[in-house]
């Protein structure tokens, strides 16, 4: 009998949840379709890739495809351990990260109060519009015009050249590599970082 008793009440705790998810469902099935949409794109362009991740423990091949090729476990890493150059490109890689990080964040800062300080508003705008529009390019554009700008044949080395000047090598050199792509990048960057500080900036009562 008691046996019985605690079906029954477990059996009637269990109708009474799922009525209340029934109610619950009912009232708000409309804000879980709203978030459908941006639900499928966060699986197709963020989690349905991740199964690229196992090409780093393959030995892959293009023709067979991620599932089909072989598996190699751990090799691929032990490969790049053991690289001589492997101690020269981790601190590369960490180093570009970190000067990135500090000098957009102070260059985004200086150019929203560098643009506060303008009066007009169509002026403002113009320059906004103009110091936004790289953040818009792809990474391939990019690449394309530091090609034309910075390359041996570019424009900048062509104004060398043409000032009596030894041509740089960009794009090649130890020396001006890192400064390049970090330079590249806060031109493309620095506009769109600094739109949270130009928004508090506008907030602020200047009386």
């Amino acid at each position: 009998m008691v046996v019985n008793q605690a079906r029954a009440s477990a059996q009637s705790l269990t109708g009474n949840r799922h009525a209340r998810l029934s109610a619950y469902f009912a009232e708000n099935w409309s804000l879980y379709v709203m978030m459908l949409p941006g639900l499928i794109l966060l699986f197709l362009f963020s989690f349905l890739p991740g199964y690229g991740v196992a090409v780093a423990f393959e030995k892959f091949n293009p023709a067979l495809g991620v599932f089909r090729s072989r598996w190699a476990g751990l090799h691929n890493f032990r490969l790049l351990i053991g690289l001589p150059e492997f101690w020269q490109i981790t601190y590369n890689t960490f180093l570009i990260a970190i000067v990135k990080v500090i000098t957009l964040q102070f260059f985004a800062i200086v150019f929203a109060l560098s643009l506060n300080e303008i009066g007009s508003s169509i002026f403002k705008r113009a320059i906004q519009t103009i110091v936004y529009l790289p953040h818009f390019l792809s990474w391939v554009v990019l690449g394309g015009l530091m090609l034309d700008l910075l390359g041996s044949t570019g424009l900048v080395n062509y104004a060398l050249r043409a000032a009596g000047q030894a041509q740089i090598i960009f794009l090649g050199s130890n020396d001006w590599f890192r400064p390049t792509l970090i330079v590249t990048y806060l031109w493309q960057e620095v506009g769109w970082a600094a739109i949270i500080y130009i928004a508090a900036l506008t907030s602020i009562d200047p009386g």
